[in-house]
């Protein structure tokens, strides 16, 4: 036997090999765990993980881990739609057919759906609202109103923290309106 037919024989068992070891492994479902990967509203995380600041991360941990028990968001925690707090996992929807509901984030919504409702929801960032949807910013660029709960929560020079008509949920502002 010639030597080039030889090692082509070589390298046809080391493959088969290979790919039998392979399949033998068998397949187990990723763990994302503290793996951080860029979302938004087009873009979702994986199952098991929420949008913060545009990056996916496991819920509860370090979603609300700046805000300490005594801070004044503390109670904040999580989405107040109506009469229910969605979790950081879910977006509340303020639809003027069906009514406030807690539902999962990109679901249908006629209105205003939300993913935050103040600062305590975006870690190292700020909650947007725009006119369709309320998200986590980095802080600073914000293109709509600045959410919060009391003036302190407003970083703007002369901005108070005022209600927005119809949506129950409270914006920076300069003035209110």
């Amino acid at each position: 036997m010639s030597r080039r037919p030889r090692l082509f024989a070589i390298s046809i068992a080391l493959a088969v090999a290979a790919i039998a070891t392979i399949g033998a492994c068998g397949y187990e479902a990723p763990d994302y765990g503290d793996t951080h990967f860029r979302c938004d509203d087009a873009h979702p995380c994986p199952q098991g993980q929420v949008c913060v600041d545009n990056l996916c991360q496991a819920p509860g941990g370090n979603v609300d881990a700046p805000i300490g028990l005594d801070s004044p968001d503390a109670a904040n925690v999580g989405i107040t739609c109506d009469t229910e707090t969605c979790t950081l996992d879910q977006s509340c929807c303020i639809d003027v057919v069906g009514g406030r509901r807690c539902q999962a984030p990109g679901a249908f919504c006629t209105g205003l759906s939300t993913r935050c409702d103040g600062p305590e929801d975006c870690p190292g960032g700020e909650c947007c609202f725009t006119a369709a949807q309320g998200i986590c910013t980095a802080t600073g660029t914000c293109s709509g109103t600045t959410a919060c709960h009391d003036t302190p929560d407003c970083t703007g020079a002369g901005e108070s923290c005022c209600a927005i008509p119809a949506t129950g949920y409270r914006g920076c502002f300069q003035s209110c309106p």
